[in-house]
């Protein structure tokens, strides 16, 4: 029986010639001005045929769909990640649901560019299947929580055990005989080729409930994999409006989503996720169909929600199920050793942002679960269940996958004695005071600056010191 689905192959385009009647709706290109327009150039049989042999993945294993070709890609393979926004609002705007992503990057610099752009059209209602890198990277945008992360069962690296690091839904085929034109054809191992395969699961599964939505989708492929995947281990990332029953901003750094205050009655359409500090904030709100991001202290185990469901105990968990064992650290450790009042947030997000700007990535890493509003990642203290070797290995890990060139992790004085145990022959050391600013290499007073008030330009200064330092060094 025919499906009837609408999908969409944002891809290299389709070569309709090739596909055996297949319905290909449109054939759409995004120009250089990254606008969707009429694609009229038909590929050649001999050119790079990846969005023909994906759709044709799709279709053997559900056929009858309707398909809308978006080319992002040129017939190298090659595309900006600029041009997936006007691909993913014509879908929104033409009331196509399913996309077909066998592409993405590993490039740091545009993972926040990607998850707010993800955020904001699987918020609309898209559902996003998209393929692992193959070199076994983090990958945007297939790593996100809120996109189905598709890598392939017949993987040579180690990384599929690793799949909490990388945000891998499902492990699945990517082996797949279809007849392009008229001969048969073998596909290569590749992610790409396992990602159409769970666009077709995902399209049977639209066929039989269109109201099924990311939460249940997500449960059904991780249930088909044939490696097994462990539930709601995800990082929160997903936001995109949230209700605050209590509010205690007081950074300067901006949150990562959007906050609708007000009555919440007069909100909730708007809102996908509850950000709680405490169990009493969720008396007042309904979040049976909202994601929850939990802030406090206690056990949210007993509360239920359809949605994404974050708290300290998920990233517990992740620490204490992470497989992966490497050789340690072999990048700069940069503690910052932060009084109680400053705003150590501010500090991160802006060292964060320097950092990148000089083609340096940095595992940005605070010890308060607040701290996940900024984007920056949680580590909790170490105490059981969690022993140092966990947390090193799980944090050797993180900055593995994501291929970080620094480690930049913020501790308060109590905080410290954990780190002293973690890492005791750390690089830097930056101590933020009350009305100065110290900086310690290998633990040696290396530069000071007094500062009466925490601003962008001391932030500036410091780093600058500390930059010109660690290249010196790199280059001797």
């Amino acid at each position: 029986m025919a499906s009837g689905i609408q999908i969409a192959v944002v891809d290299s385009g389709i070569n309709e010639n090739l596909t055996g009647g297949i319905l290909i709706k449109n054939h759409l290109l995004v120009d250089d001005e990254n606008c969707i327009v009429e694609d009229g150039a038909v590929p050649k049989n001999d050119e790079f045929l990846h969005g023909t042999i994906c759709t044709l993945i799709i279709d053997k294993y559900c056929t009858g769909n309707v398909y809308t070709a978006i080319r992002i890609l040129d017939r190298k393979g090659t595309g900006g990640v600029e041009k997936l926004e006007p691909a993913l609002e014509w879908c929104y705007q033409n009331n196509i649901k399913l996309v077909n992503l066998s592409l993405g990057t590993t490039h740091y610099k545009e993972r926040e560019i990607l998850n707010r752009l993800i955020n904001k059209y699987t918020y609309k209602g898209l559902v996003i299947i998209a393929a692992i890198s193959n070199i076994g990277y983090f990958t945007f945008p297939a790593s996100f929580a809120n996109v189905i992360g598709v890598v392939k069962k017949e993987i040579e690296l180690p990384y599929a055990r690793d799949y909490i690091h990388l945000g891998i839904d499902t492990i699945v085929p990517a082996d797949h005989v279809v007849t392009v034109g008229n001969k048969e054809h073998t596909t290569s191992h590749s992610n790409s080729y396992a990602a159409p395969y769970v666009t077709a699961m995902v399209c049977r599964m639209m066929a039989e409930n269109e109201n099924c939505d990311i939460h249940r989708i997500k449960k059904y492929v991780r249930k088909e994999s044939v490696l097994p995947m462990m539930d709601e281990l995800y990082n929160p990332d997903w936001i995109y409006k949230a209700y605050m029953p209590v509010q205690k901003k007081q950074s300067q750094a901006d949150y990562y989503f959007a906050v609708l205050s007000g009555i919440y009655d007069d909100v909730k359409q708007e809102v996908d996720t509850i950000v709680a500090y405490d169990k009493s904030d969720l008396e007042q709100v309904d979040i049976s169909n909202k994601n929850l991001l939990y802030l406090g202290n206690g056990d949210i185990q007993d509360v239920y929600t359809n949605g994404f469901k974050w708290s300290w105990q998920t990233r517990v968990q992740q620490i204490v199920r992470n497989q992966y064992r490497g050789n340690g650290l072999d990048i700069p450790v940069i503690f910052l050793n932060v009084m109680e009042s400053s705003d150590q947030y501010y500090i991160l997000t802006l060292l964060r942002q320097m950092f990148s700007k000089d083609g340096y990535s940095a595992y940005a890493v605070s010890m308060e679960p607040e701290c996940v509003l900024y984007g920056i990642e949680y580590i909790p203290v170490v105490q059981l269940p969690l022993t140092e070797i966990l947390v090193r290995d799980f944090i050797a890990g993180q900055v593995y996958y994501k291929q970080n060139d620094l480690i930049l992790w913020s501790v308060s004085e109590a905080q410290r004695a954990v780190i002293d145990k973690l890492y005791p022959e750390y690089d830097v050391e930056i101590c933020v005071r009350e009305k100065e600013i110290l900086l310690y290499i290998e633990k040696n007073m290396f530069y000071k600056q007094e500062c009466n008030t925490l601003t962008q330009d001391c932030i500036r200064e410091l780093y600058d010191v500390l930059i010109n330092y660690m290249e010196e060094e790199h280059e001797q």
